[in-house]
């Protein structure tokens, strides 16, 4: 397995195999109201509407030398950046369009798994939130697509629209990473300084140093205390109503620190690792979630949590011959792969 993915009710895996160039298959498992796993919904024959959504699975084999290059989910939406044996790359998605989150130009209920015909081959990552999409192309620049009431395409205005638009407030600002929690988005420079926010910020997730705002409709840096300055992100990660950032200490090698704002903490603050034989850099990693609490994992536990909740140990790997190599969160589910050392 070389990527793992959950959306809100659905999850997605891309298995690979084969020696010299790669077969990969790409299965996406879970609620496929909208055609979100790749295949259109069944429909009802008496009444010509989408019958009742059922737990599924369907399977996507790509062409012999391709690969998925990012995969991203939202709530009924999926989103394939897929490269070919020649390096070419193509954007592919399926289900809902109705907002414009799965970048057709044209609204949509449901819709099977589709290439999109025009020229986003310079893309290097995409992210979904719920109902929104983010692409991030090869010179660093943001694109945006989908649902914007609450500001979450960072347009400036609450207009959902398709297909994308480039972020001009951030153009030249050389973006090396972007996340996206339910309605909001983070996009991170590539040495981990500044990071951009935008969209819903009622819980304070957009982290502008102001606390709760109704909404970020246009990208904002993110502001952090004066004791945290010169601190350098080394990773990012949203929940559907927060983000997490964790800092490499300057002062002292390898230390992380984990600022945090969102739901339970508005204003923002620091956030205490679950435990203490995880501080080193390198042994553990954040995971995205789709609900309210923050995750992360080492080799062997994925905890979740939240400041004043706290952490909890949400999975423990059985086996001491065996290691945590991939987490994946949804709204009420989680997915984890191990391997035998």
């Amino acid at each position: 397995m070389v990527r793992l993915k959950a959306g809100t009710k659905h999850a997605g895996f891309v298995m690979e195999s084969g020696k010299g160039l790669p077969r990969q298959t790409v299965t996406l498992v879970g609620l496929n109201s909208s055609g979100q796993l790749g295949k259109f919904p069944s429909i009802d024959p008496n009444t010509g509407d989408i019958a009742p959504p059922a737990w599924t699975h369907h399977s996507w084999a790509l062409p012999v030398g391709a690969i998925v290059h990012s995969l991203a989910l939202g709530r009924q939406h999926s989103v394939a950046l897929v490269q070919d044996s020649t390096g070419s790359r193509q954007i592919w998605t399926a289900g809902s369009n109705n907002f414009g989150q799965s970048l057709a130009p044209k609204p949509s209920l449901a819709s099977a798994w589709h290439p999109i015909p025009l020229p986003l081959h310079d893309v290097v990552q995409v992210a979904t939130g719920y109902d929104h999409t983010v692409l991030l192309h090869a010179d660093g620049t943001v694109s945006t697509s989908g649902w914007s009431t609450d500001g979450q395409t960072g347009q400036g205005h609450l207009h959902s629209f398709s297909p994308w638009l480039p972020l001009r407030s951030i153009l030249g600002k050389d973006i090396g990473r972007i996340v996206a929690g339910a309605d909001h988005a983070l996009a991170v420079a590539p040495g981990g300084d500044p990071v951009w926010s935008w969209g819903n910020s009622e819980y304070g997730q957009c982290m502008t140093g102001e606390g709760p705002v109704d909404r970020v409709p246009s990208p904002t840096r993110v502001k952090l205390p004066d004791d945290m300055a010169g601190r350098r992100v080394v990773d990012v990660a949203c929940s559907a109503s927060a983000s997490v950032l964790a800092l490499a200490d300057p002062a002292t090698e390898g230390a992380r620190d984990l600022w945090y704002a969102g739901f339970e903490a508005p204003h923002g603050g620091k956030m205490a690792l679950p435990a203490s034989d995880i501080a080193r850099a390198g042994e553990w990693a954040l995971v995205p979630t789709r609900n309210h609490y923050v995750a992360l994992h080492t080799t062997r536990r994925v905890f979740m949590g939240r400041p004043e909740s706290g952490w909890r140990v949400q999975f423990k790997v059985p086996d001491v011959g065996e290691k945590l190599k991939k987490v994946a969160i949804g709204t009420d589910f989680g997915l984890a792969v191990t391997e035998l050392q």
